[in-house]
């Protein structure tokens, strides 16, 4: 972290530098490398400590710098999360474009009237037909739940009851790696053979790819972007965290805009 810290004193100099700093950087480091984008100064530091008096003279220290003042100032306090203001600042853009989407009716419910589409199955819980009573009235959907708790099936549930209502559906289905590509296409399409409905052979033919090929990276960015969006009604991607902010963002800027 010398060098950051090097760095940060030469960019933004600190109205008064210490050992307090010091352990800040060198929490947030830390916190970057577990995937955390920010520490909470009420919690005990995960990295060694130069300095004494963790929180309290840190927090002091910090607000002595002027490093979360000002408008280029390095850092954010929000209460006593503190994060990057680089990282804050793109994942406070991420945030405000998915609720902007979430504002939009899907395209879906202009096609056929889907509020008289229900939804039984007895092997679908209370929570799996919530779902897929959103994905057909919601823009954005957020699936959430540990190994084991049904998500593949939901999705699976979700494509045949979208394939119901309307056959011509651009949909598609990602993952952030090759292996969780293959894993989700290996899980549906096993489940896929124990569907009995007109639907299979169009859930069968729903392509299965890595984010990075449906966005065809390439050296100097993504083909796939605001000028050239994705030719898709819906997009599902598994496993959302091991999506970083940056490619979160290439993401949403290749999503159609309606």
């Amino acid at each position: 972290n010398s060098d950051l810290i090097e760095v940060l004193k030469n960019r933004n100099p600190p109205n008064e530098y210490s050992d307090h700093l010091e352990d800040l950087i060198s929490a947030l480091m830390d916190a970057l490398s577990r995937g955390e984008l920010h520490i909470d100064l009420s919690n005990s530091i995960n990295t060694e400590s130069r300095a004494n008096g963790w929180p309290e003279s840190h927090l002091k220290a910090l607000i002595k710098s002027g490093w979360t003042r000002g408008i280029n100032a390095p850092m954010v306090l929000k209460g006593r999360k503190l994060s990057w203001k680089k990282w804050q600042f793109e994942v406070d853009n991420v945030l405000d474009e998915l609720f902007e989407k979430s504002k939009l009716r899907p395209t879906i419910i202009n096609k056929v009237n889907c509020l008289d589409i229900s939804i039984e199955s007895n092997t679908l819980n209370k929570q799996q037909k919530a779902a897929i009573h959103a994905v057909l009235h919601e823009n954005v959907v957020l699936i959430s739940g540990g190994p084991g708790t049904g998500k593949t099936s939901t999705v699976l549930q979700m494509l045949i009851k979208l394939f119901e209502i309307n056959h011509n559906l651009n949909i598609g289905i990602a993952a952030p790696t090759g292996k969780a590509t293959r894993r989700i296409k290996e899980s549906l399409q096993k489940d896929i053979k124990d569907i009995e409905t007109s639907e299979r052979i169009h859930l069968a033919n729903v392509p299965c790819k890595t984010i990075h090929k449906w966005l065809k990276a390439k050296s100097e960015g993504f083909g796939r972007n605001k000028g050239n969006p994705l030719i898709l009604d819906i997009f599902f991607i598994d496993e959302m965290s091991m999506v970083d902010i940056s490619l979160m963002q290439a993401i949403l800027e290749a999503l159609p805009q309606k």
